[in-house]
């Protein structure tokens, strides 16, 4: 399903480059934001990558559902404390790229056709991106 984006989301591509032999700190950390990062609700999605062609750097994947989300994050305990941790692991200051979706597979508007916020999420849903595509096809009719 492609879903067009309006100008309310925020989508980030974040690359890191550990310093030689530390390369498993640096991915401990970054698993260690997962998590809590995912619990935000701003938060759409928060995927971590490694990289094919250098096995050795990482990527996350970020998609906040406005830039008000994106600011609130960066004032979490849990994001100060991971680049406290992570700056001096790496090689160089992360590669942070933010994206404009032109044509995204599953990409998300701040508000569904059925009026509701995509970071509002039903009673004992952990999937975030499940939730919201599935209530994206309801509310669409299926289209």
């Amino acid at each position: 399903m492609n879903v067009e984006t309006d100008d309310t989301s925020v989508t980030i591509f974040a690359t890191f480059e550990p310093r030689p032999g530390i390369e498993e700190a640096v991915m401990a950390a970054l698993q260690e934001a997962l998590i809590p990062t995912r619990a935000e609700p701003g938060c759409i999605r928060f995927d971590l990558y490694r990289s094919e062609s250098a096995p050795t750097t990482l990527h996350l994947f970020e998609i906040f559902a406005a830039p008000d989300a994106l600011a609130a994050h960066r004032q979490t305990e849990h994001y100060q404390a991971f680049r406290r941790k992570i700056d001096p692991l790496l090689a160089r200051p992360p590669v942070v790229v933010r994206l404009k979706a032109v044509d995204a597979m599953g990409a998300v508007r701040s508000t569904d056709r059925c009026g509701q916020s995509p970071t509002e999420l039903c009673p004992g849903q952990e999937n975030r991106a499940f939730e919201v595509l599935k209530r994206k096809f309801y509310c669409s009719g299926g289209r």
